[in-house]
């Protein structure tokens, strides 16, 4: 891997991981879905170690990676967001049709208060 990288700026970042043995898990999409991946894989087995990881050129640690895997899915995320918008949009419709309908019974009052 060193030698591939080498003189590459991109990969530079990589540098301090490139001691020992070492595999790599390279991901275009689903960052999140490789990470948990690697991690069930690393459960199952026992044999291996996350060392970091580079993502858009930023050096990740142990941590980092491991917060990676414990985010939700790209689909889970979007559902939880498709239900606050939905939450909000019934809230709102509800708090305008109630407009009108605390105009009808301010005025009904009013006019009962004008008949007394």
């Amino acid at each position: 891997m060193r030698r591939a990288i080498d003189g590459d700026d991109t990969w530079s970042n990589l540098d301090p991981l490139l001691t020992g043995t070492n595999a790599f898990v390279l991901v275009k999409g689903d960052v999140g879905g490789a990470v948990k991946a690697v991690q069930s894989f690393q459960k199952d087995s026992k044999k291996s170690e996350i060392k970091g990881g580079l993502f858009e050129g930023r050096l990740l640690d142990q941590n980092d990676i491991k917060a990676i895997g414990d985010l939700p899915s790209k689909e889970v995320l979007m559902a939880q967001i498709a239900g606050s918008i939905n939450a909000l949009a019934t809230k709102l419709a509800v708090g305008i049709n109630e407009v009108p309908s605390g105009l009808a019974r301010a005025l009904k009052q009013h006019a009962e208060s004008e008949n007394s």
